[in-house]
């Protein structure tokens, strides 16, 4: 994903939520290693991101104009690349959906992040 100013403040929530959980003691687990909570967040953002989006099309709101595959310039252990659409959607309308993947699907995962991809490749499908 590039940079632009939206994902760095889903990037900004993230962390914050997962430094959250962290503090009442939960463990994020990737690859055998404990992460810190800005971790979380660039592991997980895409994938994050890509079940968000499909859970406000669900909920009848509409995608947030993100394009997601499975493809390169990926990253090549979790190989779901996200296009952003011409115009951002606003913070507001994403980060309510960003903050209930947390809390449902990061928080399910959290012993070991793959999951979290896993999850979010079945919505591709």
């Amino acid at each position: 994903m590039d940079d632009n100013q939206l994902e760095d403040q889903l990037r900004r929530l993230l962390t914050g939520l997962a430094d959250q959980a962290i503090v009442r003691g939960e463990q994020f687990i990737y690859d055998g290693g404990e992460l810190y909570a800005d971790d979380v967040a660039e592991i997980g953002l895409v994938a994050v991101l890509c079940i968000a989006q499909a859970l406000s099309e669900r909920a009848g709101l509409g995608g947030f104009g993100y394009e997601f595959q499975m493809a390169a310039p990926a990253n090549p252990v979790f190989p779901i690349h996200a296009s952003p659409p011409q115009v951002l959607p606003d913070f507001f309308k994403v980060a309510p959906f960003v903050s209930a993947v947390f809390h449902s699907e990061v928080m399910d995962a959290r012993q070991d992040l793959t999951l979290l991809y896993h999850a979010a490749v079945l919505r591709l499908q």
